[in-house]
């Protein structure tokens, strides 16, 4: 009924709440607990309902998501992978060797970087 709480134990907090509020407070003081209690589920209900709704859509995704097996799509994949490695080692051996593009460093040509051009060109 209320949390777990037998019906003793809420006559026993019942009769030690009368004694501590006295028998003029306890009817009102009884009300505003009851009132409280049944706000809180109210608002524990709405919560509940709104993360349901919230919830709602993943679980239908994942409900689809689960249809499919991911070990196929990774089979496939790393199949396609490795057909992929094999069709462009087949097209470089077909190719020839590759010459490198870029251009071979410049030669030393002796001119000190510090040294201005009249020292370079010496009389």
């Amino acid at each position: 009924m209320f949390g777990g709480m037998s019906f003793f134990e809420l006559v026993i907090l019942m009769g030690i709440a009368l004694v501590l509020i006295g028998p003029e407070k306890f009817p009102d003081f009884t009300k505003i607990v009851m009132r409280t209690i049944r706000d809180v589920r109210n608002y524990v209900n709405d919560i509940k309902q709104d993360l349901a709704e919230e919830v709602r859509p993943i679980k239908e995704e994942v409900r689809q998501l689960s249809r499919y097996k991911p070990e196929d799509y990774i089979d496939a994949l790393s199949e396609a992978d490795s057909s992929d490695d094999e069709s462009e080692t087949n097209q470089s051996a077909s190719a020839g060797p590759v010459e490198s593009t870029s251009s071979p460093p410049p030669a030393d040509s002796g001119v000190n970087a510090d040294t201005t051009a009249s020292e370079n060109y010496q009389d």
